[in-house]
């Protein structure tokens, strides 16, 4: 997994095999406007036993973090944003409506989010785009997640100014399905580990010097 910036319009994204430069098929390109950014991400599959059998994908999105299971790839895209909102008939034709305010944000809470995406890893090398979804908070990297019977689990920080972290659980279309809220307040996640059914924390208390 790879990622470029594309702020010029004009040019596709290209991916590097050894001396070969390939631009990403409009095929197995994904785009999905409720994720927009101005970075892509390149996913690659290559056969080992056939260095010349590969795939390539890109996706609209980022990818600061990526954990993989056996059978799905996770990209997940942390930023600060507002809520987003899809807005009301009231919302979008009233006053503030009309000057488009009320049909992105919900409230002035700026504050960290997580974009999602989850893709297959299908037969033939051949990747799927499944599910998306955006969660509030942050994670550390690739070991705040884990798989685990079909159940995606999460340790994140909240978002929310109360110096406490959160687990969230995600089932198989990534709807949250368990959470844990409030877990050491007044500090900060410094590692995290999944083992079987239980969660180790490392944890710093917030404080001035």
């Amino acid at each position: 997994v790879t990622r470029q910036s594309y702020w010029n319009h004009e040019n596709r994204p290209v991916c590097k095999v050894g001396d070969k430069v390939l631009e990403v098929p409009f095929e197995t390109f994904f785009y999905n406007p409720k994720l927009p950014n101005y970075q892509i991400s390149i996913v690659s599959t290559v056969d080992l036993n056939d260095k010349d059998n590969f795939n390539v994908y890109g996706i609209s999105t980022d990818s600061g973090i990526v954990y993989v299971s056996e059978n799905y790839i996770y990209l997940m895209n942390e930023y600060y944003g507002y809520e987003i909102n899809e807005g009301s008939l009231a919302q979008i034709f009233g006053f503030t409506g009309i000057f488009g305010y009320e049909d992105f944000y919900t409230s002035n809470e700026y504050s960290a989010r997580t974009d999602i995406v989850k893709i297959k890893l299908a037969k033939n090398n051949e990747l799927k785009l499944d599910k998306e979804t955006v969660l509030q908070g942050s994670c550390n990297n690739q070991f705040s997640f884990d798989e685990k019977d079909g159940h995606l689990r999460i340790v994140m920080d909240n978002s929310d100014n109360k110096d406490s972290s959160k687990v969230v659980i995600l089932d198989e279309s990534l709807k949250t399905i368990g959470e844990l809220d409030g877990i050491a307040p007044g500090e900060r996640i410094y590692s995290s580990r999944f083992v079987g059914n239980r969660l180790y924390l490392v944890t710093f208390k917030t404080m001035d010097p």
